[in-house]
This record gives structure tokens, C-alpha cells and sequence, in this order.
């Protein structure tokens, strides 16, 4: 669903892996980005398992660079003490054999340089890292380094074994170990294993250290989910465009945009986007990751509102219900007019207002504004006398029904309400602080709060109404660098609308560039009021033409005919200076 109509919003390609030939790769190998992280592997035997009241009898530790061993350290230490029996039934080492071989202070400074500025690494690196740092404390000397954990990332890589003990990996990974038991056997093996482990990383998405330090606390549920995202991602281009998550029936469950597709969906699967709970429940559902390359940002935003508006994905909460945009409606056509909530504009002469995005904000707007002009809400008949209503008691209404106002006079209040929801109503709301400030002083608390609701709901109100007078007003050409070299990109904007976006070589003739602003600013190309489906986007180019930055350049465009040939030539200038000149002279 959505595919034909994805190809038809722009004139790039809608790319599916369903569509083409996956690339097979080479077999994974370590992530560029760690092949340039240090790592030490280390391994201890010591006389017990308490750092504080035992000591290390054999140490060793290799150095892993670019993804290879690059130096090795390796000793057995003269602990000064008896070695325990059990200890020498597991390792071998007995005190002969230390009898005569270094203490730890001999070796301690050169073990100290060996493990500086590496990550340490070690299978349960707490244990291995507590007892480095206690036998260095004892000497006056401060160790600390980040480190790795191998049963860690071993439960998270290697998911589903029964044991995730030393033995029990190398057997599963066919891992040989020469000494099991001994420092440097261990420590061969554990050094294997992290090499393992590191060429599985592109897998998840891990191309960086600081990564691989995080991905190690990942809950287990998460890194699959990892896993499956990034081969979602796999063929994804880092370039600007829309993306569109898809479940295995094919249904877009999620559209996003990005200036980097492929950097934001893989996002997404690692949970480092806030808020977004709608899509993250639905996450295991995406089986397929389409998506659309675009010339700009801005066609990326456009695309996208258009793409959630046709699909309506269950992931996306904003947009999804423009076709019920609230407006306010005042049928000037009556006799006495009344200010209605409508989700139903008609071409009926009667006077609309919106639309809206919020119906909260429409519902406040109505009765405040019904309540501060005391404009009637019921649909009785002129003439007939009928009992006052329970709004006329409470001065709430001035009763047009039973005679009590002229039409001149209601109509004067009906004209100032719609001065106020047109956007000119500042004025007005001034008044209405000036009497909610002298009720407050005349402690008259109640009416001054009412007040205050009142005004909070009609300023919320004229702000977005003031919004869409100004965007409907923009005629102007922006221009902005193209990612191609030589090129400039051109946007045609007409009241508030993208009419037309196109890239330009800086050497277009200025005939090109004329037939272009007449086609789109002639004053017969007029376009009629917004509609439900224009006001997102109107919003959206708004807030783009705000925050464009220095390479962003705009021209406005004024009604009279001459107006376009000047905006002609200083088109023609822009393009000719070329894209650095472009974004020095930016707005």
C-alpha cells in the first residue's frame, strides 16, 4: 500500500530490497572504527577470590590493535604467601614454581605502561579488573580503565547457549585453548573470542568503542531487535529522502524523514530517539524499509506529510486525522448568526475560520468567544415567544430570541468576533486583560479567573489563526545549494504553498528563469483558501523558510508585473555567484 503513490509525489525512485538484488558482502570483519581502538586482554590466577585478601600468582595480557595482536605480556608473580591446594589442583601452579619469580611491585610499572590507553578486556572483567586495581592500590598506584566484559557481550552476540562460561563458548565457537586454566591459555582464548565478537559488530550497527561500551548493558530482548534492524538497514543510503517501515503484509506501519535515512532508521532499533511509544511497540512488526531519495529537506517534509496522510501508518501520531481539522463557522447569512464548531467547511457563503489542528484549542475558542459577546447558542425561532433560556439568566446571552437586541446591534458584536478569529483582534484581548485586572482588584476572583480561561483560549487561538494569515502571504523564491556541484536549488513558493521545486545550473539562460516565475506568480494563478489537507504543509514550509540558516537565500515577490523581471535578475545573480557566494549572502 502506498507505492504507486510514493512514486507519484516526486520524480525519484521508490527503492524496496523486494524490488531488487540484495548486495552480499564479504564475511564481516571488525568495524573500521574499532580496528583503530586499543584493546588489552587480560588474564589472572590468583591464590583466591577476594581482591582484598588474595593476590595474583600469573598474569598475562595481550594487546589487540587493528584488529590483530600487536605485543603480549606474560609472568608468573611470587605472591608471598603459600598457594592453597585447590588452587594448584585447577591451575598447576605450585609455590616451586613461583619460588624465585618476580614480585608484583618488579613488574608492576612495566604491566601499568603495557595497559595504558586500551580498553581493558577480560571474561568477567570484574573480577580481573577488581584485582588489577588492588594490587596496584597497594603500590600507591591508580588504575581504572573502561572495559569490556566477554560473558557480557557474549550473551548478547551468542544468544540461547545453555552456559556462558569460558569452556562452554570456546566449545561452541571452536575456539582452541592450549592451557586451560593458565593465564596465557586464557587469555589466548578470551583474546579470540573478543576478535570474534568484534567482527559481529557491523551486525548490530556497532562501528565505534563508545558503542560497543553501551551495547554490552543492552538488554538481551534489545540487541536482537538491533540485529534485525540493521539488516533492515543494510541498504539503506545515507542521504536525505523519506523511509517507510513496512510489516510483512506490505502495510506501511511508519513514514519518517531524515537528512540521513539510513543513520535515523537504525536509530529508531537502538531506542535512542525519545517519545515515539506509538512506533516502538510496533518496531517487531517491520519486516522491509522502503524508501525515497530527495533533492532537499523540504521536499523530504513535504513527502512525508503526504505519504502519512495516504497510507495513515498506525505509527505516526501527527497528521494522521487532517481530514477531521476542526473550523469555526459563523453562517453571517442568518438573522442572528451563532459561532459553531464544524469539521464540515461548505462553499455556502457562510464565514469560516482555520482550519485548525487541535480541537481542543477550536472547542476553548467557541465558548469563549460565545461567552465574551454573549452571541446566542440555541436554535429557536425568531418571533415566537418562548421562555428565557438558562444562558439569558445567567447574562451569558443577549436573547435575540425574545427581542431584546436588534439585529444592528448583535450583528456589531458578530463583526468584532470575527475581527478577533481573523487575527486583528489584539486589540480586543487588551481590553479584556484591562477588566480581568479590575476584576482581580475588586477581588471579584471568580469572574477574573473566567476571564482569564477566556482569554488563554481566544490568544491561543488568533496566534495560529495570525500564523496561517502570514504563510498564506508568501510569495518568494528561495534558493538554497544543491548537493550537486555547480547547482543551485530553486523554490517557488505562492501563498504560502511549494508551487514548484526545481535544480538549476548556476549557468541557466535568464529566458529559463523568467518562463519559470511567470508560470507560477501570474497574477491568473490564483489558489483558493486553505484547505484541511494544505495547512500542515503550510506550517511545514513556514517553519523551514524560519530556520533555513545562511545558505538559505529568499526573494520576495511583490504583485505589480515588473516585480518578476527584477526578481529575474536577482535570480540570475544569485545562481551566477555560485554556492559558497550563496550561503555567505543568505538571510
Amino acid at each position: 500500500m502506498g507505492d504507486d503513490f510514493a512514486r507519484s509525489l516526486t520524480g525519484h525512485t521508490l527503492w524496496s530490497p523486494a524490488a531488487g538484488t540484495a548486495e552480499t558482502g564479504p564475511e564481516l570483519m571488525v568495524p573500521k572504527g574499532l580496528r583503530g581502538q586499543p584493546f588489552v586482554v587480560v588474564d589472572l590466577e590468583t591464590t583466591g577470590p577476594s581482591a582484598l585478601l588474595d593476590h595474583v600468582i600469573e598474569v598475562a595480557a595481550l594487546r589487540v590493535e587493528g584488529g590483530r595482536v600487536v605485543d603480549r605480556f606474560e609472568s608468573l608473580v611470587d605472591p608471598g604467601v603459600s598457594i592453597p591446594p585447590f588452587i594448584t589442583s585447577l591451575t598447576g601452579i605450585d609455590d616451586d614454581m613461583v619460588q624465585g619469580k618476580p614480585r608484583w611491585h618488579e613488574i608492576a610499572p612495566s604491566l601499568f605502561a603495557f595497559l595504558a590507553g586500551a580498553i581493558f578486556v577480560a571474561h568477567n572483567a570484574g573480577f580481573d579488573h577488581g584485582f588489577l586495581k588492588q594490587e596496584f592500590r597497594r603500590l600507591k598506584m591508580t588504575y581504572d580503565s573502561q572495559r569490556l566484559c566477554t560473558v557480557r557481550l557474549s550473551r548478547r552476540v551468542f544468544p540461547g547457549l545453555g552456559s556462558y562460561s569460558l569452556d562452554s563458548i570456546i566449545s561452541h565457537l571452536g575456539i582452541n585453548c592450549s592451557s586451560r586454566h593458565r593465564a596465557g591459555g586464557d587469555a589466548d582464548a578470551t583474546c579470540e573470542l573478543l576478535l570474534r565478537i568484534l567482527s559481529e559488530m557491523s551486525g548490530f550497527g556497532i562501528e565505534e568503542a563508545e558503542d560497543l561500551l553501551r551495547f554490552q548493558e543492552t538488554p538481551s530482548r534489545k540487541c536482537a531487535d538491533m540485529r534485525d534492524g540493521e539488516r533492515l538497514v543494510a541498504h539503506l543510503p545515507s542521504a536525505c529522502g523519506v523511509y517507510m517501515m513496512k510489516d510483512e503484509q506490505g502495510h506501511v506501519i511508519y513514514v519518517g524523514k531524515s537528512t540521513n535515512i539510513r543513520r535515523r532508521v537504525r536509530e529508531h532499533f537502538r531506542a535512542e530517539t525519545n517519545g515515539q511509544r506509538r512506533l516502538r511497540k510496533r518496531l517487531r512488526f517491520v519486516k522491509q524499509v522502503d524508501y525515497i531519495e530527495t533533492a532537499s529537506e523540504l521536499e523530504a517534509l513535504l513527502v512525508e506529510s503526504r505519504l502519512i496522510k495516504h497510507c495513515l501508518p498506525e505509527g505516526n501520531k501527527l497528521q494522521r486525522d487532517y481530514e477531521s481539522y476542526p473550523f469555526i463557522k459563523i453562517n453571517i447569512n442568518e438573522k442572528f448568526p451563532r459561532v459553531e464548531f464544524t469539521r464540515e467547511p461548505q462553499d455556502d457563503g457562510v464565514r469560516y475560520f482555520g482550519p485548525f489542528t487541535q480541537s481542543s484549542l477550536v472547542d476553548a475558542a467557541v465558548d469563549a468567544v460565545r461567552d465574551e459577546f454573549r452571541l446566542r447558542t440555541c436554535a429557536r425561532r425568531f418571533g415566537q415567544k418562548e421562555g428565557s433560556c438558562a444562558r439569558r439568566d445567567m447574562g451569558r446571552c443577549l436573547a435575540p430570541c425574545s427581542g431584546e437586541i436588534s439585529r444592528e446591534e448583535y450583528m456589531e458584536r458578530i463583526e468584532e468576533a470575527m475581527r478577533l478569529l481573523s487575527g486583528h483582534g489584539s486589540t480586543y484581548l487588551q481590553t479584556m486583560e484591562e477588566r480581568m485586572n479590575t476584576f482581580a482588584e475588586e477581588w471579584r476572583f471568580e469572574e477574573a479567573a473566567a476571564l482569564r480561561d477566556r482569554i488563554a483560549a481566544l490568544r491561543a487561538l488568533v496566534q495560529v489563526q495570525e500564523k496561517l494569515n502570514s504563510v498564506g502571504c508568501y510569495d518568494l523564491v528561495a534558493l538554497m545549494p544543491s548537493a550537486r556541484s555547480g547547482w543551485i536549488q530553486l523554490f517557488l513558493i505562492r501563498q504560502g504553498r511549494l508551487a514548484m521545486q526545481v535544480a538549476c545550473p548556476q549557468d541557466i539562460e535568464p529566458e529559463d528563469v523568467r518562463r519559470l516565475l511567470h508560470q507560477v506568480y501570474s497574477p491568473e494563478h490564483r489558489t483558493m483558501a486553505i484547505s484541511k489537507d494544505e495547512v500542515d504543509e503550510m506550517h511545514i514550509i513556514a517553519d523551514w523558510l524560519r530556520r533555513g540558516g545562511e545558505a538559505l537565500r529568499k526573494i520576495p515577490i511583490r504583485p505589480e508585473p515588473e516585480s518578476l523581471e527584477e526578481v529575474v535578475e536577482e535570480v540570475i545573480r544569485e545562481l551566477k555567484k555560485g554556492d559558497a557566494a550563496l550561503a555567505e549572502t543568505g538571510d
